[in-house]
């Protein structure tokens, strides 16, 4: 090829600009997916990582919010996280207020892609704290004339998934390779979906930004078929 060809493709790499993505929980299940996926897409994506440390550090989070295009919001508090139940309600609400507040004092309106669940169907906890955060960014987004995607993610697995915390089927074969028995109910059903595809649905949406919520479409199975 001439040295014309790849002057000219060497100037549209650089026109091109990249979004800016920050992504709460870098260190969680999700967050960890996420990194792997977007590590293929650097000619397309920058990616800021923002820890739960962060977000309770306003100084630092003001400084991570600043300029951002996208907010994937993956933080969670869970479950086993604390001893009080009520604690993951308010733990988790309290991350996506300091968020919003980070935003506001910015004047940053990204484009906010938060990581629900179908728990929000379920009146528990995590749960309840899921359904109020979708509505939280939802007026916030309305407010800002900001676009606000909420993607209701059914079970996930996959890779690097704890047994006994994020998957039952992370669960399931730990049971196995350990010769521990599995608590199987013979009735009960789950949608699954593999984190890499919760992972490139937050990537569709971030080319092609929805303002409404998106239910992530697992593949039911009874647990005793799993």
């Amino acid at each position: 090829m001439p040295l014309s060809f790849w002057r000219s493709k060497a100037l549209k790499y650089m026109d091109k600009k990249l979004k800016r993505v920050g992504i709460t929980g870098p260190k969680g299940f999700l967050g960890r997916h996420a990194n792997w996926f977007f590590s293929t897409k650097k000619e397309e994506i920058e990616i800021v990582s923002i820890t739960i440390t962060s977000i309770q550090d306003s100084e630092e989070l003001i400084k991570l919010l600043s300029g951002l295009d996208v907010l994937v919001h993956l933080a969670r508090i869970h479950p086993l996280d604390v001893s009080n139940p009520e604690d993951v309600y308010s733990g988790n609400i309290d991350l996506a207020k300091k968020l919003l507040l980070g935003l506001d004092e910015t004047k940053s309106k990204p484009y906010i892609i938060f990581g629900s669940s179908t728990q929000i169907n379920k009146d528990n906890p995590y749960g309840r704290a899921k359904k109020e955060i979708g509505k939280m960014f939802r007026d916030w987004g309305e407010k800002n004339e900001s676009n606000v995607a909420n993607l209701i993610i059914p079970n996930e697995f996959g890779e690097s998934a704890t047994p006994g915390r994020i998957s039952v089927v992370s669960t399931f074969c730990e049971d196995l390779v350990t010769g521990k028995e599995s608590k199987v109910s013979d009735t009960a059903t789950v949608f699954l979906v593999h984190a890499q595809d919760v992972v490139k649905k937050i990537y569709e949406l971030i080319l092609e930004p929805k303002n409404e919520d998106v239910l992530l479409q697992g593949v039911e199975m009874s647990v005793l078929d799993l």
